[in-house]
């Protein structure tokens, strides 16, 4: 069973309603959003003029926020979300012009995997976001590589959609001055290595070999010889 942000929401209002609790929305949330926008104070004080600020979208309250801030100081740089291509909740949205649940699948971008965005975060988007665009989990898991061995940045898949939208040329930004949105590193030891693994084998920079050869003596001792003619080393 694959969960989505969406059924942790709904469990969680019925808690708040069964025990009496306030519940704070994690994104459609106006003080939330205000909240999350002073993330644009931070990409404006080191990049005045930034010409485009890439921003990941699931229900949508980081990029309103920083969307609203940004239009409001530099009305000409260019907001866009960046959504994983197996939960494209806004990305459909902006088709119909109304928020609705898409059905999404499992993604490593889980941190965006929201099914349906907000109603107050979805009318600040349509106001202030020029587009949306989508990244591929492959897409995702090599930036994931990418951002690690060149950057020396753990990103988790939902912080590198924006980079990986990027380095996969979603946008003609040549010449332009841009602000990738890396928007956190919750990404566990065993993730973190299954996903760079996925990546250096999308790259062929790593195969997986497999044999088919009868169990009995002597048998792997011919597999391990032909290996080590190659020069090939065997670590595991």
């Amino acid at each position: 069973m694959v969960i989505f942000f969406d059924d942790a929401n709904k469990k969680a209002l019925e808690i708040a309603e069964a025990e009496d609790k306030v519940f704070v929305h994690a994104f459609n949330d106006l003080d939330v959003i205000i909240g999350q926008g002073t993330i644009a104070i931070e990409i404006l004080e080191d990049l005045k003029d930034v010409d485009y600020v890439l921003v990941p979208i699931g229900g949508g309250g980081i990029l309103s926020g920083i969307a609203s801030y940004i239009k409001a100081v530099n009305p000409n740089c260019k907001l866009i979300g960046v959504q994983s291509s197996n939960v494209p909740s806004y990305y459909e949205a902006r088709k119909t012009k109304k928020p609705f649940q898409v059905k999404g699948k499992l993604s490593i971008a889980d941190g965006i995997a929201v099914k349906q965005t907000g109603n107050i975060t979805f009318e600040l988007l349509n106001k202030y976001v020029d587009d949306v665009i989508l990244v591929s989990e492959e897409e995702i898991a090599e930036t994931i590589l990418f951002l690690f061995e060149n950057c020396k940045i753990v990103a988790e898949g939902a912080g590198a959609v924006t980079t990986a939208a990027i380095l996969f040329n979603k946008l003609n930004v040549k010449d332009k001055k841009i602000a990738c949105v890396l928007s956190g590193g919750n990404i566990d030891v065993t993730t973190f290595l299954n996903i760079t693994n996925r990546a250096l084998i999308n790259q062929r920079r790593r195969v997986v070999l497999k044999i088919d050869a009868p169990l009995g003596k002597g048998h792997l001792t011919k597999i391990t010889n032909v290996v080590d003619s190659h020069g090939v080393q065997i670590h595991n």
